[in-house]
C-alpha cells in the first residue's frame, strides 16, 4: 500500500533536516542533512522493512493539506551553488543573475527601484533613493550603504536566495519589478563556522585592453580589495535555543579611471585647470560668502572606503508549533575619502527583525 505525507515548512530555514519515518508493523528509517529549496517540493521516497509488532494503542492526527508547489516564476539558490559559484564582489546581488529576466538588478526590464529586497521577511532597500544604477562596485543597488562601495551584510551570512519575477502567493508584494528573499544561515545543534578571507589587487588584475589605454593597460598599483571576517554557529540550549554570528571587515582603494589628461578623453588638462580657477575665483556673495570654491582634485586619486559588518541572529523554539528569531544587522561605514585613508567611523545602520513562527492552523 502506497502512502503519501506532505509537510510545509514554509517559515523554517533551509536545512539541515533530521527525517524519521515511522509506522505501526515497520522498522524505523532515518535520513540526516536533508536541505529544503526555497519555493520547490522535496520529494522523499521512503521503503519500509515489515516488523510486526503488538499494540497498545493508537493515535491518529489530521490537518488539511496546503499547497508545496512552487508559486510563480523564479529562482532559488542554494548554500552549496553560493559556495561553488563564482562571485568577484561577494554580494548576493551576483547570484541574482541566474535568473533569466536579470539584468545589472534590474528585473523583467524594470528600474531596479522597483524591486523589493529582504532579508529573512524584513526589508532591506535603499529608503532615501540615493542608491545608483550599479550599486558602485559592488552590484548592490538598491540596498542600505551602496554607494559607499559595499555590501550591507555578508554573503557568509547567506543561506540561500531566492528571486521571484511574477509570483501568485499572496504573502509577497511590495514590487513591480523583482522579489530578492536572501535567508540567513542559523545555529544548530552541531557547532560550524569558519574564518575566510579574500582579496584582489593591481597584480591578479587583467590589463586595458582599449584603444585609449594608458601605459601598457595596467591598473594603478594602489588598487586593493580585501574582505576577512568568521562565522560561528552554536547551541545555547540544545535542542532550545541557538545563535549564529558573522562578523567582516572590508577595506578597498579604487583609483579613479580616465582622468582629465588620460589620453582620447574629452576633459585635458588644460580645461580642468580652467575650470578649477574659475570655480576657485567665485566672488562673495550671500551663498557663497567666504568666496571661491575648491573642487579637488583633478588628475590621479584614489577612494578609499572600509566597513565593519555583524550579523547576528538567536532562534528559540519555544514549543512544537511556536518558534521565535531575532536578528539584527549592524554596519559600521566609514566615509569615501579622496586621497587619504580614512581616519574614523562616523556612520552606523542598523537592520534588524523578530519574528514568531507558528503553523497555519492550530491543531486541534
Amino acid at each position: 500500500m502506497k502512502k503519501a505525507a506532505i509537510f510545509s515548512p514554509t517559515s523554517n530555514p533551509g536545512g539541515p533536516y533530521e527525517i524519521t519515518v515511522t509506522f505501526v508493523g515497520y522498522k524505523t528509517e532515518k535520513y540526516i542533512d536533508i536541505n529544503l529549496k526555497l519555493g520547490e517540493t522535496q520529494k522523499l521516497d521512503v521503503t519500509l522493512q515489515s516488523d510486526e509488532q503488538l499494540l497498545q494503542e493508537v493515535a491518529v492526527l489530521g490537518v488539511s493539506e496546503e499547497a508545496t508547489e512552487k508559486t510563480g516564476t523564479g529562482t532559488n539558490v542554494n548554500r552549496e551553488q553560493i559556495a561553488s559559484l563564482p562571485t568577484l564582489s561577494r554580494s548576493f546581488s551576483d547570484f541574482t543573475r541566474l535568473t533569466p529576466q536579470s539584468s545589472n538588478n534590474s528585473f523583467a526590464g524594470t528600474s531596479f527601484r522597483y524591486n523589493n529586497i529582504t532579508l529573512d521577511g524584513a526589508i532591506n532597500n535603499d529608503a532615501i533613493g540615493f542608491s545608483p544604477q550599479l550599486g558602485g562596485q559592488t552590484s548592490t543597488a538598491n540596498q542600505p550603504g551602496s554607494s559607499t562601495r559595499t555590501n550591507s551584510f555578508s554573503l557568509d551570512a547567506i543561506q540561500q536566495v531566492q528571486v521571484q519575477i511574477a509570483p501568485y502567493d499572496v504573502s509577497l508584494g511590495n514590487f513591480t519589478g523583482g522579489s530578492v528573499n536572501a535567508v540567513s544561515r542559523s545555529g544548530s545543534n552541531i557547532v560550524t563556522g569558519s574564518v575566510y578571507g579574500f582579496g584582489r589587487n593591481a597584480t591578479i588584475t587583467g590589463k586595458y585592453k582599449g584603444n585609449d589605454k594608458t601605459g601598457d593597460g595596467s591598473l594603478n598599483s594602489s588598487y586593493y580589495d580585501y574582505q576577512s571576517g568568521f562565522r560561528l554557529g552554536f547551541p545555547l540550549i540544545k535542542d532550545k535555543l541557538f545563535l549564529f554570528t558573522n562578523e567582516e571587515v572590508t577595506n578597498n582603494s579604487v583609483p579613479v579611471l580616465f582622468t582629465a589628461g588620460s589620453p582620447n578623453y574629452f576633459m585635458t588638462s588644460a580645461i580642468a585647470d580652467q575650470i578649477v580657477q574659475k570655480l576657485e575665483s567665485m566672488p562673495v556673495s550671500q551663498y557663497n560668502p567666504g568666496g571661491g570654491f575648491d573642487p579637488g582634485a583633478t588628475g590621479n586619486y584614489n577612494i578609499y572606503s572600509k566597513s565593519v559588518k555583524f550579523f547576528n541572529r538567536v532562534d528559540w523554539v519555544i514549543n512544537k508549533v511556536i518558534r521565535w528569531r531575532f536578528a539584527t544587522t549592524p554596519l559600521f561605514l566609514l566615509p569615501v575619502i579622496w586621497n587619504a585613508p580614512p581616519p574614523n567611523f562616523n556612520l552606523a545602520v542598523t537592520t534588524s527583525s523578530s519574528t514568531i513562527r507558528t503553523p497555519a492552523r492550530w491543531p486541534n
